[in-house]
């Protein structure tokens, strides 16, 4: 048993504004959904719940990812992010010197890769921060029919 984090939809996280208020009141106003069995969590950690199938095969609908807003990423982290148009993405973090990339999960994933030079685009990520564990169904990440929800 670990401790318990806030449980919230990608599509809530979608709505963090940084500048509005602090994390920890917003991941608190979401509701009372909490989990406890990620081992590692830390205070002010939170999970996110993959609700549609864009990240797939790896993270089908119903995975939580731990996400720890108090670190920064280090190279090769899979990442939550907002980026400036809104969108949220999970994907694989590497920097090289000013350019920041954005990279699929996993080889063969079809997502794009997301590249912005730093210092010339400033504002192009509004938050960004590591995923450090994930928990999947797996029944549902080898059965095709429950990846789209036929067996719901």
């Amino acid at each position: 048993m670990g401790r318990k984090v806030p449980v919230i939809p990608v599509a809530i996280a979608a709505e963090y504004e940084a500048s509005v208020q602090p994390l920890s009141q917003f991941t608190g106003d979401i509701g009372d959904m909490t989990y406890s069995a990620f081992p590692t969590a830390a205070e002010g950690d939170f999970a996110i719940r993959i609700d549609g199938t864009s990240m797939l095969p790896t993270y089908p609908p119903g995975t939580l990812l731990l996400v720890r807003p108090s670190d920064f990423p280090q190279p090769g982290d899979l990442v939550l992010a907002k980026l400036h148009t809104g969108a949220v993405v999970c994907r694989r973090y590497t920097r090289s010197a000013d350019t920041i990339a954005l990279e699929p999960p996993t080889p063969g994933d079809s997502s794009e890769t997301i590249t912005w030079h730093v210092k010339q685009t400033p504002g192009f990520i509004l938050w960004m921060w590591p995923v450090l564990a994930s928990l999947r169904d797996e029944r549902r990440n080898h059965h095709p029919a429950a990846n789209m929800g036929l067996d719901q």
